[in-house]
């Protein structure tokens, strides 16, 4: 069963709720709560940061040899596949810009970022070896997000296309760190209010909308069928504090407790598989592309943390069910059995201590799986059920399987550094336990240091799920030097090494899996 049709029942963008800008460390909601209180502003405001990253890849398809359909576990150079080095540098400028009304009941936010991910030097202007200079950039800018917002007597009112983000951002992530890619968006009109003491937020997403047509005058596009569109509704609960808030309550030698609850639904009545699937064109799509589709899936989601002087203690749980109860992407085909989704996943993250400058903490985490070969969250589109020994592979195979049980935390939510985020694409149908320690100097010229000291252990929750067929993934060693500036200058030197165990061997070639590595250098300046 071609596997696009079944990722949109863990899309993150289904349950993140915040504005943005978002830290690591606040929930949810918490930019658009932030008008509530009316405190005055300047009427425009710009931040931002540029970034530029390098880094060097070794041995990423660990030695294993191919997979069953033929290709190697990752990418390797097409003019000597056995070679081990691969190598990659690129820069992003991200402007967050702010406008605020005369008198500040409301403002517009925007983010653009430029030249995004731009591998350097991937544009020689002529022949490489004569170039003197790069084209310019087909898109010069990429806007992430769009949205207003107006405080109301009762709280505040927010449309557009804002940041995704909740809780441990394991759902649903705003990307907004140092070493982030793209992150979470949704097209949404929310409405955030204080109600005894808390938070109270209701959130419409237009999720999806079907195939469009031009309008006669050529002016905009309409929706052709409101009947195929995806629609999403959530209602969240948070008790919530500022970062002034927590560091007040640190020094008084206070623990702060702060927690958040979301039920969320969403539903699809028809589709039109062929407006996504192949790009057919609009005009040539007739009444008899239309499948009915029936889709309607329930989410919920507890997020709790306390936090003081000793230092913090964060988790999140996760929990979806719901069904497709005609799941064919072929219109006048109809399978006998409907889909049924039951996936769950948590994660927890913990730090103590920094007192003299040192902390230490266990992260651990879990996200359910499916008996089925193979990882389906970033599957190809055509993807049909995999063989024993694949990684991507679909996990549906009606009638013999009806039931999709795998959850994909968001790619953004960063546990390591080789294994979830290169060759699995995330934290899916696995699990890993997370211990690190972190030094910082107080003072060391015009910044600090930090030396963090990170390493993974990871399973798959369903050996089948694994291309060795066996639970135990891999034991990875993740070391990071990092020097922050007073003034913002960020920079960060990164390296991991990959211990691969019996999951990731290749039994059908009698292969075992050999180690990779991974050195990368980030540099951000901020503003």
């Amino acid at each position: 069963m071609k596997q696009r049709l079944f990722r949109t029942c863990t899309i993150a963008a289904l349950l993140g709720l915040a504005a943005t800008p978002v830290r690591a460390d606040e929930p949810g909601y918490s930019d658009l709560s932030k008008d509530i209180d009316g405190r005055p502003e300047p009427w425009w405001s710009v931040s931002g940061y540029f970034r530029s990253r390098g880094e060097a890849l070794y041995n990423m398809d660990l030695d294993r040899g191919l997979d069953p359909t033929g290709k190697p576990l990752y990418p390797v150079p097409p003019s000597s596949p056995g070679s081990q080095l691969l190598t990659h540098a690129d820069l992003r400028l991200r402007t967050d810009l702010t406008a605020r009304t005369p008198h500040g009941g409301g403002s517009v936010h925007m983010r653009l970022d430029w030249l995004d991910g731009l591998g350097l030097g991937s544009a020689p202007d002529g022949a490489p070896t004569a170039a003197t200079g790069q084209k310019p950039a087909s898109t010069a800018a990429v806007l992430r997000h769009a949205y207003a917002m107006a405080a109301l007597p009762f709280g505040a009112l927010a449309v557009g296309r804002m940041s995704a983000h909740w809780g441990l951002g394991m759902v649903s992530h705003g990307a907004d760190e140092l070493d982030s890619d793209r992150g979470d968006a949704a097209d949404r009109i929310a409405l955030v209010s204080p109600l005894f003491g808390h938070i109270f937020a209701v959130s419409y997403d237009w999720s999806a909308t079907g195939p469009a047509a031009m309008r006669p005058n050529g002016s905009r596009t309409i929706d052709l069928d409101p009947s195929d569109d995806v629609r999403s509704v959530t209602v969240a609960l948070l008790q919530w504090k500022t970062g002034e808030s927590r560091k007040r309550r640190n020094n008084a030698g206070k623990t702060t407790f702060e927690y958040g609850a979301f039920a969320s639904k969403r539903w699809q009545d028809r589709d039109v598989p062929a407006s996504w699937a192949t790009a057919t064109p609009p005009a040539e799509l007739g009444s008899a592309q239309w499948v009915k589709r029936g889709l309607n899936v329930y989410a919920g989601d507890i997020w709790l943390k306390a936090s003081g002087s000793w230092g913090l203690v964060e988790a999140e749980g996760f929990a979806l069910t719901g069904s497709y109860q005609q799941a064919s992407l072929i219109p006048g085909v109809q399978l006998r059995e409907p889909i049924e989704l039951r996936q769950l996943g948590a994660a927890l993250r913990s730090e103590i201590g920094e007192t003299i400058g040192f902390a230490a903490g266990l992260d651990a985490g879990a996200a359910s799986g499916d008996p089925a070969p193979g990882v389906g969250s970033f599957a190809a589109t055509t993807a049909g059920v995999g063989k024993p020994g694949t990684i991507r592979a679909g996990q549906i195979d009606s009638p013999r399987d009806t039931m999709l049980s795998e959850f994909r935390m968001s790619p953004e939510f960063r546990v390591d550094r080789i294994l979830f985020r290169e060759l699995w694409g995330a934290v899916a149908d696995a699990m890993y336990l997370r211990p690190h320690v972190r030094y910082r100097w107080s003072e060391v010229g015009a910044g600090k240091l930090t030396l963090d000291l990170a390493a993974i252990q990871s399973f798959a929750v369903y050996a089948a799920s694994a291309p060795g067929g066996r639970r135990p993934l891999g034991f990875e060693i993740d070391p990071t030097l990092e020097y922050q500036t007073r003034d913002g200058m960020t920079a960060a030197l990164q390296y991991a090494v990959l211990l691969p165990e019996s999951g990731l061997d290749n039994p059908a070639a009698g292969l075992l899996a050999k180690p990779a590595q991974l050195g990368r250098v980030v540099v951000r300046w901020a503003f």
